[in-house]
């Protein structure tokens, strides 16, 4: 099996900016706020390159179905609006994955494809709460980032939620 490099940072993005209220920070440079990683891949927080922004980022190998796991306890969406995440393929680029909302501890049954993604450069992509079955509920407990198809190797790079 070949794998191959992507790097992804994540924003959730406000529906409207408001001065008055601050960024839920997921990961800068570690995890925050009460984030945890549970993910089932190999996952290295510390990875030093490449980073979008900041001094790490995490370096992911997954297998077919493995995933990058944020989770917590229930956050309330109704002020969040999107996930906003920067995504570099590395030299081969062409890595897929889906975007996933946990809902009470359970996958909702939507989900976002993403992907090709581009080598050797970032991309952002925009993926609405909406589309991912976690938009207005009071118990989002996580997000996955997930390979649907064969395994690869990642590296993820900041995440943060930012309120209306």
């Amino acid at each position: 099996m070949r794998f191959r490099s992507l790097s992804i940072g994540l924003v959730f993005a406000c529906a409207s900016i408001s001065v008055a209220q601050s960024a839920l920070a997921m990961y800068t440079d570690g995890l925050q706020q009460g984030w945890q990683s549970w993910s089932w891949a190999t996952v290295n927080m510390n990875n030093a390159s490449p980073v979008h922004s900041g001094t790490k980022s995490i370096a992911v190998t997954m297998g077919g179905w493995q995933a990058l796991s944020f989770n917590r306890s229930d956050v309330d969406t109704s002020i969040y609006k999107s996930i906003r995440f920067w995504v570099h393929g590395g030299a081969n680029g062409g890595q897929r994955f889906r975007v996933v909302a946990l809902v009470g501890g359970q996958a909702a049954t939507q989900s976002v494809a993403i992907g090709p993604i581009a080598k050797n450069v970032w991309t952002q992509h925009e993926v609405p709460l909406s589309s991912i079955g976690g938009s207005g509920v009071r118990n989002l407990t996580g997000i996955w980032f997930q390979s649907s198809v064969r395994g690869f190797s990642s590296f993820f790079h900041r995440f943060l939620a930012a309120r209306n």
